[in-house]
């Protein structure tokens, strides 16, 4: 009689009750129980209890408890375990003991460990995995920085002292010759050296290395134009000392320029389809002075092109390189000739597809580029068969397999092909089991899996489900798994575990603005602006996956000298479901002097409905409730006027925008378009006192016209239109100027102004045009712009003009034109751009001397002739457009 038990699998593993380190996720994979494996009680717990002990024991829990408890259900055959751990106390550090020869004081290598708290003073820090393997890492990086790079440290071991819940390190340390690495016959600083020469970092001497830090030198130096750069090593015994010297001698030979580089022989390929794919470089000022060439560049190109030629059908395709030093009789400039031998070029004359269901031969066909008549490689035949086993697998065929045999036709270029496929088994979906929810609804992860049950097994659908689930960005890990994948049933359980990712996140961020900037004092003397410097302080609070609906709640408050903000904002991503919709709803209380004339305190509420139509069109509507105060003590405009713009002012707007983003890149844009249309309506509903319409649209475009050339341009039109007979109020009129739309003026310094003050005042229409050639300045990371920027901020549509001049120091309505240079810095957030502007043309105006009493009381200096300073100076991070 045989008695059979039912199998059961691996579901949720968890473990609780250790406090970090080690955290949650490195206890789990300590138990080596794996989502979806055959459960073996009698030998995989003890086994997962001792992996555990182990990591515990790494990080100072010697005295620790393992409970463990199985939840199992019969039906899908899961069995979940949990780990419950009473760790008891963290042990602590002791005075290691130190064997062999260690030529330091004990001193100074407790200081490098690190180990100690206080340097001492406090007793011992804790134990953890990452302080033990930190603390032996900085003992070699002390031992290094002394030039001992032969030294050895070796943790023996870690007793515990049960008595004391102490652990004591037991270290073996060899502390070996010091060796001395230098360079002569050219200048390389010892920083540069370390970089070059592989020794420092494997922390290890052997002839391997230093050959490999000999042929570094020579690539440096080659790439810096000394073509014929040659080096070489010698190495002495260690002396009386223990002291051992490496020298490179390196003969960087005469500095060279790569004048020509010449691509013959190629009748497949354009010649601009061959050069882009080359590394090196003819010299052009000024981003190549002297061209980009080394031995291993040209080496790597030949291969670069042999590989492009054999994957299109030549395979007897042979590029030759030739150096040609005196170039037009010129010794120091170099021609090099890349000749390029295409030979015969192979195609396919026939395709067997065996094995395949009769059903599928149409689909599996529609997946392959070697077709009868189609170029011939090795490439294409594996891109066949990652196409095809992909289907396979995306189908429910896991054990699909793919055989290609390539049979050459006598006496032609022409190679049959037969491919020969096993599907194997289909596999289908039993069910989605899903693990590891605490706060998140079921809904919101079960409306985003993309595998269902009775439906083909697909890898492809695994992975999308996976990455919606992060994309919802409320989860730190998610695994999935198929129910004893080695199995012979065809239906299998799909096991999900999800990690719910902490809650509450808080950042900090420090930051500075200077330039010409707004914000007044109590005198009038600078209403173009003036230099200034003000640091800037954000922290803000986040509460992710608020409600389990993977929506976030956001508190920020910003700090400088021209603004303190406090922001609340909740954002709800794939509103109700659909991921092309986001819902946010935002509070915000600013108070601001980034605009010289006045200090503002905003009170503002909206609701915005975000729509994606596709992947570049997207569609925004919101309502937004604003009431907007300013400070009358503030206020830099002519005395009869205060009464008026003083008052607070409350709106309700409607508006919505249409976006549409054709862009490369959109820190950095080389091609493509970029679209918006903004239309506002504020009603005049409520006892509103103003209501008004407000469009603005945008049009910037961007065209390569060379490898690394650019050409930028934009165009920005608004319009305000004023419904209501009273004027529409300071702060919801256009102000502009500055960095991102007229490098001509200050931040916020273009149009209308003041007629008694100076100050801006801002106006009801504006237009700008802005051109950019973007080109490379110095190797990859420096770039240069050219550029102008044109137009202003007018006092009515009616009013746009392109007139050049001004007429008279109150004519604002005119074209101001601005030309300058850049300079461009490519780092990981974007370039970081330095722009010198100047406007010939900048207007020019009359101002008041005095203080505020002065001007109220007419005793001050009336009709100061003033201008906007025709030099201006940039800087920010992200291109201007």
């Amino acid at each position: 009689t045989f008695h059979t038990k039912p199998e059961t699998f691996v579901s949720a593993v968890t473990v609780t009750g250790v406090p970090d380190p080690p955290n949650p996720a490195r206890l789990v994979s300590a138990t080596r129980l794996e989502l979806g494996m055959p459960l073996d009680e009698e030998a995989d717990l003890p086994a997962a209890v001792e992996g555990l002990r182990e990591v515990l024991r790494s990080n100072g829990f010697h005295t620790a408890k393992i409970q463990h408890d199985l939840t199992r259900r019969e039906r899908t055959q899961e069995t979940s375990i949990h780990f419950h751990v009473i760790p008891g106390a963290r042990a602590r550090f002791s005075r290691p003991v130190i064997k062999g020869s260690p030529e330091q004081s004990e001193r100074r290598l407790l200081r490098a460990t690190g180990w100690q708290r206080w340097w001492g003073l406090r007793g011992w820090k804790d134990v953890t995995e990452q302080r033990v393997s930190e603390g032996l890492e900085r003992l070699r990086s002390s031992y290094l920085k002394r030039d001992h790079l032969l030294a050895r440290v070796v943790l023996k071991s870690l007793e515990y002292e049960p008595e004391t819940n102490t652990i004591r390190p037991e270290l073996e340390i060899e502390a070996g010759p010091r060796v001395f690495i230098r360079a002569e016959g050219a200048k390389v600083s010892r920083g540069l050296l370390r970089d070059l020469t592989p020794v420092y970092q494997e922390r290890t001497v052997d002839r391997e290395l230093l050959l490999e830090g000999q042929n570094n030198l020579v690539e440096h130096f080659q790439a810096r134009g000394y073509f014929d750069a040659k080096a070489s090593f010698r190495m002495t015994d260690p002396d009386s000392d223990g002291e051992q010297r490496i020298t490179y001698v390196i003969d960087r030979g005469p500095r060279y320029r790569l004048a020509h580089l010449e691509v013959s022989g190629n009748q497949y390929f354009r010649d601009e389809t061959i050069r882009e794919r080359l590394s090196i470089t003819p010299a052009r000022f000024p981003q190549y002075r002297r061209g980009r060439f080394s031995r291993a560049l040209l080496e790597r190109d030949r291969d670069v092109l042999m590989d492009l030629y054999r994957s299109n059908g030549f395979r007897d395709a042979v590029v030759k390189a030739e150096v040609e030093q005196n170039y037009q009789g010129k010794p120091l400039d170099l021609g090099v000739k890349l000749t390029i031998e295409e030979g015969r070029q192979w195609f396919v004359s026939d395709l067997e597809l065996a094995g395949v269901n009769p059903r599928l031969l149409d689909t599996i066909g529609g997946l392959l580029n070697s077709t009868p008549g189609q170029p011939f490689s090795v490439v294409n035949v594996a891109n066949d068969r990652d196409s095809v086993l992909n289907w396979y697998y995306n189908s429910g065929y896991p054990e699909a397999t793919f055989d290609a045999q390539t049979i050459p036709v006598e006496g032609e270029e022409r190679v049959a092909l037969r491919y020969t496929i096993n599907e194997g088994r289909r596999n289908f979906v039993r069910d989605v089991l899903v693990n590891g929810l605490e706060v998140t609804k079921p809904d919101l992860v079960a409306n985003r899996i993309t595998v269902a049950p009775d439906e083909p097994l697909s890898q492809g659908g695994i992975v999308e489900t996976q990455r919606q689930l992060y994309d919802l960005g409320i989860f730190a890990k998610v695994d999935v798994a198929v129910q004893n994948p080695l199995g012979r049933e065809r239906n299998k359980y799909v096991l999900m575990q999800v990690e719910e990712a902490r809650k509450y996140s808080l950042n900090l961020g420090l930051g500075a603005e200077f330039g010409r900037l707004g914000g007044g004092g109590a005198n009038f003397d600078s209403p173009a602006g003036a230099a200034g410097f003000s640091p800037r302080v954000q922290v803000s609070l986040g509460r992710s996956n608020f409600g389990g609906l993977g929506h976030t709640a956001s508190g920020t408050i910003r700090v400088s000298r021209f603004q303190r903000r406090a922001l609340l904002n909740y954002f709800a991503p794939q509103f109700r479901g659909n991921e092309d919709v986001n819902l946010t709803f935002s509070n915000l209380i600013d108070r601001s002097q980034d605009i010289r004339t006045f200090t503002s305190t905003r009170l503002e509420s909206a609701i915005q409905i975000g729509q994606r139509l596709s992947r570049a069109n997207t569609l925004q509507y919101r309502v937004i409730v604003r009431n907007v105060s300013l400070e009358e003590e503030t206020l830099k405009i002519d005395p009869n006027l205060i009464p008026v713009f003083s008052q607070p002012v409350s709106v309700t707007v409607f508006s919505s925008s249409f976006i549409q983003d054709r862009r490369d890149d959109p820190l950095d844009s080389t091609r493509g378009v970029y679209n918006t249309v903004d239309f506002g309506y504020a009603p005049g509903l409520l006892g509103r006192k103003a209501s008004y319409t407000r469009l603005s649209a945008r049009n910037s475009t961007y065209h390569r016209i060379r490898r690394n050339v650019v050409v930028a341009r934009t165009a920005t039109i608004g319009w305000l239109y004023n419904l209501q007979d009273a004027p529409v109020p300071l702060a919801e009129r256009f102000f502009a100027g500055g960095a991102t739309s007229h490098r001509g003026f200050p931040e916020n310094q273009a149009g209308q102004r003041d007629p008694v003050t100076g100050f801006p005042v801002g106006g009801n229409a504006f237009v700008f045009f802005g051109t950019e050639l973007r080109f490379p300045l110095l190797g990859d990371n420096l770039g240069a712009v050219l550029f102008h920027d044109m137009g202003n901020v007018y006092s009515s549509l009616s009013n746009i003009s392109l007139r050049y001049r001004q007429r008279d120091r109150a004519d604002f309505d005119y074209m101001v034109h601005a030309a300058g240079v850049g300079v461009r810095l490519k780092t990981p957030v974007g370039p970081v751009r330095v722009d010198l502007a100047y406007a010939p043309n900048s207007p020019r105006f009359v101002g008041f001397r005095g203080t505020r009493d002065d001007l109220i009381n007419r005793t001050g200096s009336f009709n100061v002739p003033q201008r906007v300073r025709p030099f201006q100076f940039h800087f920010s991070i992200g291109q201007s457009f």
